[in-house]
């Protein structure tokens, strides 16, 4: 009796739990790792699926005339040439408007959606009329600019903080977009304090581009003459590319001296960066840069909203 019972319990075991037969265990596909699939396994388009988080549209790109649904502020130069604008219906959100000429409305396919913490937001883009009318977010101030405040010069500490965080913006577009980005300056790398953020401007510049302006490499020799810009405004005018001075460590010249031959993610493991706290600790600079900027505001007339209407 004994014995029926535990051949049942054994059968049952085996309906509910089946054991896997060998033969057939070497017959079930393997499971593929993220960043290890096969050739021609995953295409392109699943790729970048996964770089869209969720709720970010799929649909960046339309045709139509921007300004049936935008209203232009103000000049507002962030990165280049830029006009603050705003929704016309609720929430009227804020963006950054540019605009790039292009042969047709095919163009609208190179821009795919971005989403990064170290670049600045593509929220979207419209073609219309021979443009493609751009949409980023806003930001506060450029790096240029707290390079130049009453503050006073970065410490390395606060060098190696902008650094990185220029580093994983670099890395995500060589790496999951496969561009150069082929216009990194103090000018293209934007701040701002809420929340503390730094990030690289205008990537749809970067997927407009007809042809490649550069080498990968281009774009982190570009980082290392931004750290003597910072550190050595006086070699950086006369188009020096390296830190001359003897009053900075050995670490930091080494790192400087790197972005001439590394790679991003080499640069990335780099002991200088290990001194990084993060973009909160340029947060003072930020605020003495925006506060210490000239406060014209140019308005063209035909702008201005009639409030008669």
């Amino acid at each position: 009796m004994s014995e029926n019972i535990t051949n049942i319990k054994a059968r049952r075991r085996e309906t509910v739990f089946p054991r896997s037969d060998p033969a057939t265990q070497s017959l079930a596909p393997k499971r593929l790792l993220l960043g290890t699939e096969a050739s021609g396994y995953l295409q392109k388009p699943q790729k970048l699926r996964r770089m869209i988080p969720v709720g970010t549209p799929h649909t960046l790109s339309t045709e139509g005339n921007p300004w049936n649904r935008y209203q232009r502020s103000f000049n507002l130069p962030q990165a280049g040439h830029g006009i603050l604008v705003h929704k016309k219906s609720i929430p009227f959100d804020e963006r950054i408007f540019k605009k790039i000429e292009v042969k047709d409305k095919s163009w609208l396919s190179k821009l795919r959606p971005v989403s990064h913490k170290n670049i600045v937001t593509l929220h979207e883009a419209m073609y219309h009329e021979g443009v493609i009318n751009i949409f980023y977010e806003v930001m506060d101030v450029s790096l240029r600019q707290i390079f130049r405040t009453p503050i006073g010069a970065l410490s390395q500490l606060e060098v190696a903080a902008f650094c990185k965080e220029i580093l994983e913006g670099l890395d995500y577009i060589h790496s999951h977009l496969e561009l150069v980005h082929g216009e990194l300056s103090s000018e293209c790398v934007l701040l701002s304090t809420r929340p503390p953020a730094l990030k690289i401007a205008n990537i749809a510049t970067s997927m407009l581009r007809e042809t490649t302006s550069g080498a990968v490499q281009s774009d982190l020799e570009s980082l290392g003459q931004i750290i003597v810009e910072c550190l050595e405004p006086g070699t950086a005018s006369r188009h020096g590319n390296t830190l001359v001075l003897n009053n900075w460590d050995t670490v930091l010249r080494e790192f400087q001296a790197l972005t001439k031959s590394k790679t991003v993610k080499e640069l990335l493991k780099h002991e200088f960066l290990r001194r990084s706290s993060g973009p909160s600790c340029l947060r003072r600079y930020v605020r003495a840069a925006r506060e210490s900027a000239p406060k014209d505001i140019e308005i063209p007339p035909e702008w201005v909203t009639d409030k008669s209407s």
